[in-house]
């Protein structure tokens, strides 16, 4: 008997390590690569690039007043030219999210949140590609596409919060054509979560619609009678649903007035923000914009599937959205991605499957590099988490914020010299001198544009341009020091130097610290 049962061990435990040994090269098959690689480059994306302060620190800043104060912020603390100015806030709940997590961790922690908002938001979508097309390399080439698409807007500002939002609404009206009570529920409280965090919440008005009307148009196309589809209880869920995020969208502090908030807030960054300028092909985004219309054209052109009605309105509606902003980017990436890959897959050749069946079969053969890709990843990711990153090999990626774009050396001048009087500063200055230096300094002006007035707005860029009565301005807003950047202020800065009632009182490769001369007050006693 003993004899019989140490050979039944025996065969269990050799069964045992086989069934290990399997799971093992599952484990390490190209495909694992394939799946694991999209998430990969979010996180490398997302934890050795710079942050950018252009947003970040005046929200920052009002989330801690906030939470002091225990009251939504309102009106302007952080400039000396429209101090007091009443406004609408918002994005009041994310900035208390932000600074919550600025204080428990620092910026190391905001990276971690910036991260995990995004590979879920990649989840999601390689959830939806990898569904509709049951391929992983598709899966993987298409998620890629949206990455690339958005990454340059991946910045830690309210917009991070509402990204997988925008792409679970998307993904479940993709793929599901069921709304029940549990969905409608869902959907009102992630609206409700929305309308706090970010004005941008009328793109999932946006996603609802352009479905309603997708199945409206389909339904009448198919069925041929206006009855059917007025009684199709699909569409009545869809408007049910259009109807109750509408109402939704009211729980807020300011009720109805978020709309019109939402609305002169884009009319007046249009005019003033370069994110909001129509793309043109002068970047990397911009490039990867106009590549991916000459991509979606050949897909479609050759598909072998009708394009849905949904989807041309999807693919059109955020084209265009995409063209009036480079901002907007980002969710044409996020639309496109799936409707491309579902229809990439009808163009795939006999020829192509067989080959692609060969090189899976292959796999076995490249078991040694397919580990030495993992260990690869697994430690150019370690090698970037937020506690090693500052003694990464690399000393370009040691630092969280760029110091070749950002006043660093200008703000520890300002508190070492301790400075007196009114400053000006280049207005993508504006955030990261609250975030140093508030609330002992107030800036002249910072990134919330819509909310700076149109005749401070005009002295502002009459002295960022160096029009003729730069000076007149200065001395109307009783400045006493001016920060300009050498990148963006070249031409006021040589007229700054040249005159004979400022001097340079510091300047490093990022910028120039002007102060008034004491010939200033000789001009004024004459």
């Amino acid at each position: 008997m003993n004899v019989k049962a140490l050979n039944r061990n025996l065969t269990f435990n050799h069964l045992s390590i086989d069934d290990l040994r399997m799971k093992l090269f599952t484990i390490l098959k190209l495909k694992t690569i394939y799946y694991i690689l999209p998430f990969w480059i979010v996180m490398i994306l997302c934890l050795k690039s710079y942050i950018s302060p252009a947003d970040l620190g005046h929200f920052i800043k009002s989330g801690e007043i906030m939470l002091e104060k225990r009251d939504i912020l309102t009106h302007d603390v952080f400039t000396h030219t429209y101090y007091g100015l009443h406004y609408i806030n918002s994005g009041w709940l994310s900035q208390i999210f932000m600074a919550i997590l600025e204080k428990a961790g620092g910026l190391k922690l905001l990276i971690l949140m910036k991260t995990s908002l995004l590979l879920l938001t990649i989840a999601i979508v390689y959830h939806l590609i990898l569904k509709i097309t049951r391929h992983y390399k598709i899966a993987f080439i298409f998620t890629v596409f949206a990455i690339a698409l958005g990454f340059t807007n991946w910045n830690i500002r309210p917009q991070i919060f509402i990204i997988p939002i925008f792409a679970y609404f998307y993904s479940y009206l993709y793929q599901k054509k069921a709304i029940n009570i549990s969905s409608i529920l869902l959907f009102s409280l992630l609206m409700i979560l929305w309308v706090n965090l970010h004005s941008s919440f009328p793109l999932g008005f946006i996603l609802v619609v352009i479905f309603l009307l997708g199945e409206a148009i389909e339904g009448y196309y198919s069925k041929e009678n206006i009855k059917d589809v007025i009684r199709n209880p699909y569409l009545r869920r869809l408007l049910f649903l259009l109807i109750i995020l509408a109402f939704v969208t009211l729980i807020n502090p300011y009720g109805i007035d978020i709309w019109k908030d939402m609305w002169n807030n884009a009319l007046i960054s249009q005019r003033r923000s370069v994110e909001w300028q129509p793309t043109m092909m002068n970047d990397f985004t911009g490039y990867c914009f106009i590549i991916s219309i000459v991509i979606s054209s050949i897909i479609l052109k050759y598909s072998k599937r009708r394009i849905a009605p949904q989807e041309a309105i999807l693919l059109l509606a955020f084209l265009l959205l995409a063209f009036k902003a480079c901002r907007m980017i980002i969710w044409w990436g996020i639309i496109s991605a799936p409707i491309l890959a579902y229809h990439f897959c009808s163009i795939e050749t006999v020829q192509e499957r067989i080959s692609r069946s060969k090189r899976t079969r292959s796999e076995s053969g490249c078991l040694p590099l397919n580990i030495l890709i993992l260990i690869f990843l697994l430690i150019s990711t370690i090698s970037f988490l937020p506690w090693l990153r500052p003694y990464h090999p690399i000393k370009k990626f040691r630092n969280f914020i760029n110091p070749e774009t950002n006043p660093i050396g200008i703000v520890n001048f300002i508190k070492k010299q301790n400075l007196k009087g009114n400053m000006y500063n280049d207005v993508n200055w504006g955030s990261y001198l609250i975030w140093r230096l508030w609330p002992k300094y107030k800036v002249f002006v910072d990134n919330r544009l819509h909310l700076v007035p149109e005749e401070i707005w005009r002295d502002y860029c009459d002295v960022h341009y160096g029009y003729a009565n730069w000076e007149k301005i200065l001395n109307k807003y009783k400045i006493s020091f001016v920060l300009l950047s050498k990148k963006d202020n070249k031409r006021i800065i040589e007229f700054m130097k040249e005159s004979p009632y400022w001097k340079v009182a510091y300047q490093d490769t990022v910028g120039v610290v002007f102060i008034r001369s004491s010939l200033t007050n000789q001009k004024e006693n004459l």
